[in-house]
């Protein structure tokens, strides 16, 4: 009988990890039931869950069992939940579909358990989703307000809001229920508001209304709400305040170069005040030199110093190219030819005045500071025979040039 050879100890076979498509799986409990799903979408898509239930932590080791897969569920891995299996069941419907390449249809409860869990774990994705469907959906305006008030939801709250205003049903007790009977109070008071004043209900005049009657729990619902915004909306919404930031400091750069612009054209129009007052000033002082050089030399006035000697004035006089003219004497200040001819020849006076020499006297010319004088030791007309001041005389010649009816 042939002895079988021992067989040789198998080599365990070393297998790599797909990077994408080795999912790690988690298992979870709601109600005494267990749930085994891939773990990636509850890290992906909300932080909160697996920061909560600790998901973030990779829990995937190097060495594995294949057979380990199979093992019946523990109650000691899986992670409780605090919610229904139903609502759970639901959510996984969305979460994981079992067809993705089919379109997601789910009940009008399935989306209520879907927004219920998205709302309460942060899934701001799926949140949305629910909404956006459920919005589609035939709400009346109780369940509006009442799943609005709920799940923080303001698009729902104002629209059944103003349903409930334009509406011709009343408001009963069972939607009072609902509501909330002060919510209800409020409702019917812009209601009834309304319908006693005659106002039209427009849409934009009623959403005014309602923003001021609700402005608290409104407020409280736009806080809430942006808890909840998903990534695309929160980067957009990021993005938008950012844009707004910029076109902000934008408009106070252009304010600020304004004012600048603004204080330099009034610098500019006082500095233009300033030269035209120059200019003005300039002109006046132009017009009055004009003035000055157009209008003729004034006549020097004759000096009447009775100190000035003779030789001065005589220099003075000689240094002049034009001769000085006497004036013309009064009639009666010269003798008549018989005196002339009987008084004696006198000798000059001190100051030079014109005499009278012993041609008659009708043809001599004196010349005394503009005025004659008979007699006296200032210029009196004597008989001498020249004048120092160039007063005519009858026979002799003039110191000053001034020529007698004798005299060169």
């Amino acid at each position: 009988m042939p002895v079988e050879k021992p067989s040789a100890p198998q080599t365990p076979i070393e297998l790599d990890k797909d990077a994408e498509y080795f999912w790690d799986f988690v298992l979870f409990s709601c109600e005494g039931r267990v749930f085994r799903v891939p773990k990636y979408r509850f890290i992906s898509d909300s932080e909160v869950f697996a920061t909560k239930f600790g998901l973030n932590a990779d829990t995937n080791s190097d060495s594995f069992d294949i057979s380990v897969v199979d093992e019946a569920p523990s109650t000691l891995s899986a992670i409780e939940l605090d919610v229904s299996a139903e609502d759970f069941r639901h959510f996984l419907k969305a979460l994981h579909p079992r067809y993705p390449e089919q379109s997601l249809e789910l009940s009008k409860r399935e989306w209520l358990s879907v927004l219920r869990l998205s709302t309460k774990w942060f899934f701001n994705d799926f949140r949305k989703r629910a909404i956006d469907n459920l919005t589609a959906l035939d709400l009346n305006p109780v369940e509006k307000v009442h799943l609005g008030t709920r799940f923080n939801v303001s698009s729902w709250l104002k629209t059944g809001f103003r349903e409930l205003v334009t509406r011709t049903e009343i408001i009963t007790v069972e939607d009072a229920r609902q509501i909330g009977l002060e919510t209800a109070i409020k409702v019917y008071g812009i209601r009834d508001g309304c319908n006693k004043l005659g106002i039209p209900r427009d849409e934009s005049k009623l959403d005014i209304k309602i923003e001021a009657a609700f402005a608290s729990e409104l407020g409280a619902v736009y806080d809430v709400e942006r808890q909840h915004l998903p990534a695309r909306e929160r980067q957009r919404e990021q993005e938008a305040a950012t844009a707004r930031e910029l076109e902000k400091r934008e408009e106070s750069k252009h304010q600020e170069e304004l004012e600048r612009l603004q204080k330099a054209v009034e610098d500019v129009g006082r500095l233009l005040e300033e030269h035209n007052a120059a200019l003005d000033d300039f002109k006046k002082a132009q017009r009055a030199l004009t003035n000055a050089i157009a209008s003729p030399n004034p006549t020097p006035r004759e000096s009447n110093n009775p100190t000035c000697n003779v030789s001065d004035c005589s220099s003075t006089n000689t240094s002049s190219s034009t001769p000085v003219s006497a004036p013309t004497p009064a009639a009666s200040a010269w003798p008549s030819s018989t005196e002339a001819a009987a008084k004696p020849a006198t000798t000059p006076s001190a100051f030079g005045f014109s005499s009278y020499h012993s041609a008659p006297a009708s043809t001599g010319v004196p010349f005394s500071f503009g005025f004659p004088a008979k007699t006296g030791a200032f210029g009196a007309p004597s008989r001498s025979s020249s004048s120092s001041f160039g007063g005519g005389s009858t026979t002799g010649s003039s110191a000053f040039g001034m020529v007698g009816n004798k005299g060169s």
